[in-house]
């Protein structure tokens, strides 16, 4: 039986399978006729898995949203008919299923331009974050983690849970407790990518450092607590070994670790690899289903030193009105 995430992402690759067919083949060629039927079969088979995610109260995204009119089509059919959803790919109204997954390509579009807009204005506000970061402390840890599922564990998986394990790491952040002690920015990206369509989670933090050291043991660390937060379910991913950075290293873009606000190159590659957070090219990972208020971005509050705030009014002083 197919889980949660399976079924959402098998659902995407039919719409848009039919949609290419509808629009582009000849729907009087035995061929094509032959092809949408298998189509319907594909969607009437997904038809009670569908149902039973409906019943968990969660927000659909787009284009799955679209297979709550395949439903109607069924339960129509049901009621004219006294078909069950098995029988409909056999029968001359198999193409109402068809058109019922139909997405156009300006429906596309529309649900790109948004996803661009949303993450343009993410990672205008992510940088203006981090740029203040830097320029509030003299010298920043930066480590990064990836928090991950393990592909066996989807099965047992739903996304309420996914936002309850975000909640619960978001609070320990916020708390400042265990691995978090002298933090002073973050940042977090929920994503679903990959054929399995598998959520995970990339982590930016930073520490004052002139307090913290060691950026492979505060990573590490991370990693641990994201396994007991999530059970059996979850691991984190050290961004921080020797081996991840190499290929950085090598072609100077490593922005992890120990970041002085001197170093105008290493400032440059940590806000690079912290926008990575806030992508608008990775319109494939986006969330095929939330809870209902839930996000899949965040990023700290920051608190501007009393000297930033001196030289904000001294520079505001400085201003001459012409009149």
């Amino acid at each position: 039986m197919l889980n949660e995430t399976e079924i959402l992402m098998a659902i995407e690759r039919l719409i848009i399978e039919v949609s290419r067919v509808l629009e582009k083949d000849d729907q009087t060629k035995r061929s094509t006729i032959q092809k949408l039927r298998a189509y319907t079969r594909q969607g009437c088979d997904l038809v009670p898995a569908f149902k039973q995610i409906l019943t968990r109260n969660l927000q659909l995204m787009f284009p799955v949203n679209r297979f709550i009119r395949v439903i109607e089509v069924v339960d129509r059919l049901y009621q004219q008919y006294g078909w069950p959803h098995t029988e409909i790919p056999y029968t001359d109204e198999y193409i109402q299923i068809c058109r019922a997954l139909y997405v156009s390509q300006a429906a596309w579009c529309r649900d790109q331009n948004n996803f661009y807009r949303q993450e343009y204005d993410n990672r205008f506000k992510l940088e203006q974050y981090l740029r203040n970061i830097i320029q509030k402390h003299r010298k920043t840890l930066w480590v990064r983690e990836e928090l991950k599922y393990y592909t066996e564990s989807l099965d047992e998986l739903s996304i309420a849970d996914v936002e309850g394990h975000l909640k619960t790491l978001r609070k320990r952040i916020s708390d400042k407790d265990t691995g978090f002690k002298d933090l002073v920015g973050y940042a977090w990206a929920l994503e679903q990518g990959g054929e399995t369509g598998a959520y995970h989670i990339h982590l930016l933090l930073i520490y004052n450092g002139s307090i913290r050291k060691g950026d492979w043991w505060h990573a590490d660390l991370v990693g641990d607590l994201w396994e007991k937060i999530t059970g059996v379910f979850g691991k984190g991913y050290n961004k921080q070994t020797t081996k991840e950075r190499k290929q950085y290293k090598e072609k100077g873009l490593d922005g992890l670790g120990m970041v002085k606000r001197k170093d105008i190159a290493k400032v440059n590659n940590a806000i690079r690899l912290g926008l990575y957070l806030a992508d608008p090219t990775k319109y494939e990972q986006r969330l095929r289903v939330k809870v209902f208020g839930m996000k899949t971005f965040s990023h700290g509050q920051f608190t501007p030193s009393l000297y930033m705030l001196r030289q904000s009014r001294e520079a505001d002083d400085d201003i001459k009105l012409p009149f």
